[in-house]
């Protein structure tokens, strides 16, 4: 089932506490292509990734819980919140999603990382994934990679 809310950015709350230290720490994750909050339930990361998101473009948002723990419906989402933050640059990656014609996410992503060569050099854009639960399915490869900011 496809749930619309797992790829909306939220809006930022009018009376939610500004958190300036945590905001000036996300100064630099501009230059990142992939941040991640990681915390529990109720501890605000949906509200200060809506803060911070208010003044960023080109920005898919994906927020992870345990069903995306099975690979295809990881790779539907990833695929679509990517395809959002980089204005549709990876369309036979989402063709092969949408297939489910990939046989592991490495190679998913290898078609994904292809397709995103020219479009890295000329844009900004960068992906936020927020999660409660554990990160089963990342490698540790993705995430401690340079282009990932990871804030728990």
């Amino acid at each position: 089932m496809w749930i619309p809310s797992k790829l909306t950015a939220p809006a930022p709350l009018h009376k939610s506490i500004q958190r300036a230290r945590l905001l000036s720490d996300l100064e630099h994750a501009h230059h990142y292509r992939l941040v991640l909050f990681q915390s529990p339930a109720g501890f605000g990361k949906t509200t200060m990734a809506a803060q911070w998101l208010s003044t960023c473009h080109n920005v898919g948002w994906f927020s992870i819980d345990e069903s995306d723990n099975d690979p295809f419906s990881f790779a539907n989402y990833f695929t679509s919140a990517l395809n959002k933050a980089t204005k549709d640059s990876c369309p036979k990656a989402a063709s092969i999603v949408q297939r489910s014609q990939f046989g592991n996410l490495k190679s998913l992503f290898n078609q994904l990382f292809a397709e995103l060569v020219d479009w890295h050099e000329h844009a900004t854009w960068f992906l936020m994934i927020t999660t409660s639960s554990p990160m089963r399915i990342f490698t540790a490869r993705l995430l401690t990679s340079s282009s990932t900011c990871r804030r728990t």
